[in-house]
């Protein structure tokens, strides 16, 4: 999977783009890499991009795995920390909407699922910036 990840100091922004055939193995990678970042934080808002995803490995049991990874790091930060995911496709809508439930009881995580880029940016605070263009997602506006 083509993936790739930006972190916009400027906007508090994790950026997650996902793309293709998803793996754990591209998912482990792209968590490895984000968190190797100097400008990484925990508590930065996050947005994932999926609207370019075509189909995934990853199943409930991974996801309840990533779910427990994410507890022991989220727990101790003030929360919520708002995460928006980007699904447009109904697969991805599905796969996305399975993580936001699975994620629901971390109280320092508030994550919500968006068919709409300008509904998850209105999510995160970033309707009145140009974010997008930054992010080249002007053409989903």
């Amino acid at each position: 999977m083509p993936q790739n990840h930006l972190i916009l100091p400027e906007f508090n922004l994790v950026f997650l783009r996902y793309s293709g055939h998803v793996t754990l193995n591209d998912q482990r990678q792209l968590v490895a890499d984000v968190t190797a970042n100097p400008d990484h934080r925990y508590d930065m808002p996050k947005l994932s991009d999926a609207s370019s995803v075509t189909g995934s490995d990853i199943d409930a049991t991974i996801f309840m795995a990533l779910r427990d990874r994410l507890e022991s790091r989220y727990t101790d930060l003030p929360g919520p920390i708002l995460w928006a995911h980007f699904a447009p496709s109904d697969t991805t809508y599905g796969m996305a909407r399975m993580f936001e439930s699975l994620m629901s009881d971390i109280t320092a995580l508030k994550v919500e699922v968006f068919r709409d880029l300008p509904d998850a940016l209105d999510f995160l605070g970033l309707s009145d910036t140009d974010v997008a263009t930054h992010l080249g997602l002007a053409d989903a506006m």
